[in-house]
C-alpha cells in the first residue's frame, strides 16, 4: 500500500454525448474527446498534471456530460494539492453521469434506543436504523442534548448512554444513498470520484472527515457492485483495500475507534481480541500502528 503515500503523508501516524451533424472534413467530436482523455492521462501518468488538468478541462468546455473528464481533472487538481478546486468536479463526476441523481440525501427521523453491552463490557445504547447510514451529520436525544457517537455501521448507531434511562427516543440526522438508480456505464467514474472526494478530506485535515467516510463509504457501495477486482489504474493506484484504510483513519480521527478496528479486522488484522477496549487511550497506539502497518504494506 505504498501508494497510498503520493496522496497522503502517513509519518504523524506513530509519533451529454457526442455533437451531430458533423459537416464533411470535420473531426467527429467523439474522436476528439477520446483523443483528448487519451492524452490527459498520458499527461497525469507521466507527473505532467498541470497539462493533463488543461487537456480535462478542453474536453469539460467541448462537451460538459462527459464523466470521465471532470473525473480527470479533478484527480489532476488533487495531485497539484488544489484540493479545494478538485472536490466540485469529483461531485459533478455523478451529476453528469446519472440521468436519475442518486446524490447523497440528508434523512432526519426519530428511533428508540435500548442499552447494549458491547464485548469488552461498556454499556452503551444502541440505536437500529431502517434506511442504510452513510454518514451522520447530528444525534440528539428527546433532552435535545447533542449525543456522541461511538460506532455506526448501515445498520446501527452506538453512542455513549447517560445512565439515566435504560430507553430512550433519538433524532437522528443522517446521510443516505439509493443504488438503486446507478448507471453500470458509469458506476467506476463514479466510485473513484467519491474516493477522491473523501480523499482529500482525509489529506487536508479539515475536520471535515465524517465527509471522508461518508464519501468512503459510497464508493465502496459502488465498487462492491462494478466487482472486487475495480482499481483506480492511474497514481495514486487505488483499489478498495485502501479506500477502506483511508475510512479507517478517517474514523479514528472522528473517534470512531470499533469502526477503525473492524476495518482492520476485516483486512486480516488477527491480533486484537474482541475483549479489548478500542476506546481506552493505552490500546490507540496499537490500532495506529496496526493502520500505518497496513497502509505501509508491512
Amino acid at each position: 500500500m505504498k501508494r497510498l503515500a503520493l496522496f497522503l503523508g502517513i509519518g504523524f501516524f506513530v509519533a451529454a454525448l457526442v455533437g451531430c451533424g458533423v459537416e464533411q472534413g470535420e473531426v467527429p467530436q467523439a474522436a476528439t474527446v477520446d483523443r483528448l482523455l487519451s492524452e490527459g492521462w498520458e499527461l497525469y501518468d507521466a507527473g505532467d498534471y498541470e497539462a493533463a488538468a488543461a487537456k480535462f478541462d478542453s474536453v469539460i468546455e467541448m462537451n460538459i456530460s462527459v464523466p470521465e473528464a471532470h473525473l480527470g481533472y479533478a484527480w489532476a487538481q488533487g495531485q497539484l494539492h488544489n484540493l479545494s478546486d478538485a472536490r466540485p468536479f469529483f461531485r459533478m463526476v455523478e451529476m453528469v453521469a446519472f440521468e436519475n441523481s442518486c446524490m447523497p440525501l440528508l434523512i432526519d427521523t426519530t428511533l428508540t434506543g435500548a442499552i447494549y453491552v458491547t464485548s469488552w463490557g461498556d454499556t452503551v445504547m444502541r440505536v437500529v436504523v431502517g434506511t442504510p447510514v452513510y454518514g451522520i451529520e447530528r444525534l440528539v436525544n428527546s433532552a435535545n442534548r447533542v449525543q456522541t457517537v461511538l460506532f455506526f455501521n448501515e445498520n446501527e448507531i452506538w453512542v455513549e448512554w447517560d445512565s439515566v434511562s435504560t430507553e430512550d427516543s433519538f433524532k437522528l440526522y443522517y446521510v443516505s444513498f439509493d443504488s438503486t438508480v446507478v448507471v453500470p456505464d458509469y458506476v467506476d467514474d463514479v466510485a473513484w470520484a467519491y474516493g477522491g472526494y473523501g480523499c482529500s478530506y482525509v489529506h487536508e485535515e479539515t475536520g471535515d472527515e465524517m465527509k471522508a467516510v461518508e464519501a468512503m463509504n459510497i464508493a465502496l457501495k459502488l465498487l462492491s457492485m462494478a466487482g472486487d477486482d475495480t482499481t483506480f489504474a492511474h497514481r495514486p493506484y487505488l483499489d478498495p483495500t485502501d479506500l477502506k484504510l483511508m475510512k479507517a483513519l478517517a474514523a479514528f480521527r472522528l473517534g470512531l475507534y470499533k469502526n477503525t478496528v473492524d476495518i482492520l479486522r476485516e483486512l486480516g488484522w488477527d491480533e486484537w481480541q474482541d475483549d479489548m477496549n478500542p476506546y481506552k487511550v493505552e490500546n490507540w497506539p496499537i490500532i495506529l500502528q496496526a493502520l500505518e502497518n497496513f497502509m505501509r504494506g508491512t
